[in-house]
């Protein structure tokens, strides 16, 4: 498994940036509060959104598109896995 970067890598890449790319990737973020397996999920999308902001660097409505999608897709990946939590009786 890669290696997950911490919540500041994020904040960082998104410093300076315009307002519209700053708002959605606010909600990306380590999922600290968040149990395992949702956890890792969380950080995965995280570390993308980093990766991410730092291979594009035109801030225009198809970045903001597509983090917008991946924040749809992080919300959904993580409730898949709080209910495989449950289910295995982590959660």
């Amino acid at each position: 498994m890669s290696v997950i970067p911490p919540a500041d890598e994020v904040r960082e890449a998104v410093h300076g940036r315009h307002r519209a790319v700053q708002d959605v990737v606010r909600w990306f973020h380590t999922g600290a509060h968040l149990p395992e397996p949702a956890a890792t999920v969380s950080r995965l999308y995280a570390a993308l959104v980093a990766d991410l902001l730092h291979i594009v660097s035109v801030d225009d409505p198809e970045l903001t598109r597509a983090l917008s999608a991946l924040l749809s897709s992080r919300d959904s990946a993580v409730r898949a896995a709080l209910v495989d939590g449950e289910a295995a009786g982590r959660g």
